[in-house]
């Protein structure tokens, strides 16, 4: 850049001082030149007296002509040295370029200087906030007044608009308005998306934008108000899947926008899409932390944070809060049977008819599994939470169609009523869980209010989950075996491991007892896993000392066999006792059928290419059709013992188990009767030509020593009825004689009436 001082008549600057240094040379030359002449030719004095003073004259006005011109220019630099020096003390200081200064140009050019920095300082001054409060706080609010700041700053613009969709949730945008009127005052107002507008925001920057605005019509309604004479520019703020927002510029300049002004506004524009594109990935995470991603609905962090409000209101207010606890009835049924995406889609469909049919301002989250839990404010009575719960039954009692199958479930709902029942979330929560337990016992299908001596129940619950985790830990589990006998040979073809609970005070322990809760607590998977293992170690055990045993038969539930872990852990049970695959018989329910249950099939098909075994186990009782037997793996059908008892040769019953016996065989599987109890049952079975039987009438479930002695002895052989005369055989040819003392022999005898 060249600078340029002026003086009034004539530039000063290099060539100034060259016309400064010609004024003192010349009269100087000039001087010279006459005493030359003067000494030459002998002029006369009084002329050369009147020469030199002339000479000397003019050479002393040239030489105070330059002092004066290098002291003023020297006097302007210092000005614009100290002008220069303040600039970063006070940007945008300005010199007047007033006819008295004499360098009016100068300073013009100073001034402009002065405010093009001060104008970039100060916009990044701007963009450096913006961006620390992006790092920081991440407040929208500031972020956007900030911006519009910075745009009236840059811009000159008298009219600054932002819109911002999908911040403070996907259905609302924020507005920002900074008016002529009031250019200090920066407006914010929530709306609800406006889905039309969208459309209509261009994809590219539009300086002069003709027509109506893409701007809600609350925004529309302010600008009509401003000066017509305003030109309007648009610019929009992109995001990755849609236009996050944009940007309204009002002018009443008639130049455009320098290509520095609009540098700038894509500088604000890239960081509001930076601090939309964080502020909506912390909404997700957000609603991730808080809410239920199967379903939307809030989780229990999020239901115990509200009904704190709720109580807290309802204490200022004197009013009641209701909670209650919903759990759909049969759920693991259809899980089971239809599958665990069938279970999902039914849980949405459960979800969207809670939230029908209750109040706008009443809160539903999901707890996990299939448990719900309700917080119902501003009740009057607790009557009112028990007509909202009837509701609720009423509603998840109809038909839900799920894949082309109907379904029908129900639901149990417990309720906890705040002040009489609690004043704490987690204890008005615990407590309502108690009261739904009461329910599901009671029949399911209805609702309970919790009651003191409920309490009593859910501390037993509580104890038995502790004690199962400890029953775990320290080995308190043991496993009873019952075999499953060939009625053709009267051989133990396997035995069924059945697991029992040596509880250090309550004694031996059914299933009946704890797994039904290890089920809902999710303790079964370990539990599971625990059989599995020591059943193919006991079976290790019984190989080394030569007991004939050929394989052990293990159940395993639906969910054991989705978990992505479970073919390994078959695998690495049977690696650990060395055991031959087709020794070991894995025992599922007939749910395994039904299609849609994707891991859990894969699972079978693994493990049947492998060599394991597999069985269906209480075939009849669920929803399977026999044409889909063609596709599972499984060599064993397992007769429910509902089927056998009062079968027999003439009736239904019997018609029933003679047509499933049948078909198994067309299919070339084997057939196995459960809970045969009777000498007419072991006689018709015989007849029919069932292959194996199992049941109390040959032998109970004994531990491993006494399973092992029963095999060896050959004592089912001595229990079978021949099929052709089964009254041939006598009591006393059927009496175990097992050589042990008198309590073991009763308890592994069964007595028979003679008739």
């Amino acid at each position: 850049m060249s600078i340029r001082l002026w003086s009034r008549d004539h530039p000063i600057g290099l060539q100034g001082l060259q016309v400064g240094v010609a004024a003192v040379l010349s009269p100087l030359v000039a001087l010279a030149a006459v005493s030359y002449l003067v000494y030459r030719h002998r002029i006369h004095p009084d002329l050369a007296f009147i020469a030199y003073t002339l000479g000397l004259t003019a050479a002393l006005n040239a030489l105070v002509l330059s002092l004066w011109c290098r002291r003023r220019a020297a006097l302007g630099l210092s000005r614009l040295k100290a002008a220069l020096g303040s600039i970063g003390r006070q940007v945008g200081r300005t010199m007047p370029p007033d006819g008295s200064h004499e360098l009016p140009a100068l300073a013009r050019a100073f001034s402009d200087v002065s405010r093009h920095l001060g104008l970039s300082i100060a916009t990044h001054a701007a963009l450096s906030h913006i961006d620390r409060t992006i790092l920081g706080s991440l407040d929208i609010d500031e972020i956007t007044r900030s911006a519009v700041r910075c745009l009236r700053l840059v811009t000159g613009a008298e009219l600054v608009v932002v819109v911002l969709n999908e911040i403070p949730s996907p259905d609302s945008s924020l507005v920002y308005t900074s008016l002529c009127e009031d250019s200090d005052r920066i407006g914010r107002t929530q709306i609800a998306a406006d889905p039309d507008l969208l459309p209509r925001i261009p994809a590219q920057p539009v300086l002069q934008w003709h027509g109506a605005l893409p701007i809600p019509a609350t925004t529309a309604a302010q600008l009509e108000s401003q000066p017509t004479s305003i030109t309007f520019s648009l610019f929009p703020i992109p995001g990755s899947r849609q236009t996050r927002g944009f940007i309204v510029l009002g002018r009443r300049r008639a130049s455009g926008l320098t290509a520095e002004q609009l540098d700038l506004i894509g500088d604000l524009i890239g960081r509001l899409r930076m601090a939309c594109g964080t502020a909506e990935r912390n909404r997700k995470l957000k609603e991730l932390a808080h809410a239920d991603p199967l379903t939307g609905l809030p989780n229990r962090e999020a239901l115990l944070e509200f009904l704190a409000r709720a109580l807290a209101d309802a204490a200022d207010k004197k009013t009641r809060v209701a909670v209650l606890f919903l759990d759909l009835d049969r759920f693991k049924q259809v899980n089971d049977t239809l599958g665990h995406s069938a279970g999902d889609v039914l849980l949405k469909y459960a979800a969207e008819r809670i939230r029908r049919n209750v109040r706008d301002r009443d809160v539903v989250a999901r707890q996990g599994g299939d448990e719900f839990a309700l917080v119902l404010g501003g009740l009057a009575s607790a009557r009112d939470a028990g007509a909202v719960a009837r509701q609720l039954i009423v509603a998840l009692s109809r038909r839900f169609e799920i894949e082309g199958k109907v379904v029908f479930v129900g639901a149990s709902v417990g309720i906890a009523v705040f002040p009489e029942d609690g004043a704490g979330p987690s204890d008005l929560l615990r407590k309502a869980d108690t009261a739904m337990y009461r329910a599901k016992a009671a029949g399911r299908n209805r609702l309970a209010y919790f009651k003191e001596h409920m309490g009593v129940e859910a501390q037993r619950r509580a104890a038995l989950d502790g004690d199962l985790r400890h029953a775990l830990k320290h080995g308190e589990f043991v496993l009873h075996f019952q075999p499953l006998v060939e009625l053709r040979t009267g051989r133990v073809a396997a035995v069924e491991a059945l697991v029992r609970w040596r509880h250090p005070t309550q004694g031996l322990l059914a299933p009946d007892v704890f797994v039904p809760f290890a089920e809902e607590s999710g303790l079964i998977d370990p539990i599971g896993t625990w059989v599995l293992k020591e059943a193919c170690l006991q079976h290790q055990r019984w190989r080394s000392e030569g007991v004939p045993i050929p394989r052990v038969a293990v159940n395993v539930s639906i969910g054991q066999m989705r978990r992505s872990h479970f073919v390994q852990t078959v695998q690495s049970a049977l690696a650990l006792a060395n055991m031959p695959r087709h020794s070991l018989e894995i025992e599922v329910t007939e749910s395994i059928l039904l299609q849609g249950d994707k891991a859990a099939n894969d699972a079978m098909a693994s493990l049947s290419a492998a060599g394991v075994l597999f069985a269906i186990d209480d075939f009849g009782t669920g929803y399977s059709s026999f044409s889909n037997l063609t596709t599972v793996p499984a060599r064993v059908l397992k007769l429910d013992r509902s089927f056998i008892a009062g079968a027999a040769h003439g009736n239904e019953r019997g018609a029933v188990v003679t047509a499933m016996i049948n078909m198994a065989h067309a299919l070339r599987k084997d057939v196995v009767a459960e809970g045969v109890e009777t000498e007419d049952q072991l006689a018709l079975l015989g007849s029919l030509g069932c292959d194996m039987v199992q049941g109390f009438l040959l032998c109970k479930p004994l531990p491993p020593d006494q399973i092992a002695r029963f095999s060896r002895e050959g004592l089912a052989a001595r229990r079978l009825v021949p099929a052709t005369s089964p009254t041939d055989l006598t009591p006393d040819a059927l009496h175990l004689d097992l050589a042990v003392d008198k309590e073991e022999a009763e308890r592994m005898t069964v007595a028979l009436s003679s008739d």
